[in-house]
């Protein structure tokens, strides 16, 4: 039972220490990377600003412009997001395990 509990609260910790690193991306690209920020700006399809730079920003770091950029802020952001996700993916496994055995 408290297994359960503490995996979801360092879930939950882990996500927000993400959402936190990706809104100092954000600002990172908008202060270093005007153009980019500008093109993060575009919408076209006339959906939340705030969603449709978090979501062009994120494809720009995974296989786009920012993607190729020898920026130690960017890189490092990438490596930690990995590394938050496969420690929830860790976790997440942990709990199933933890639920099939007790």
């Amino acid at each position: 039972m408290y297994f359960i509990v503490i995996a979801n609260l360092c879930i939950t910790i882990l996500l927000v220490v993400q959402f936190k690193n990706f809104a100092k991306i954000q600002r990172h690209v908008e202060k270093y990377y005007p153009e980019e920020w500008h093109k993060a700006s575009a919408n076209p399809m006339k959906i939340r600003l705030r969603t449709a730079r978090s979501a062009y920003i994120h494809e720009s770091l995974q296989h786009g412009f920012l993607s190729t950029q020898d920026d130690p802020r960017l890189s490092q952001f990438t490596r930690n997001e990995k590394r938050i996700s496969y420690l929830c993916a860790v976790i997440l496994l942990c709990g199933f395990v933890f639920a099939l055995v007790y």
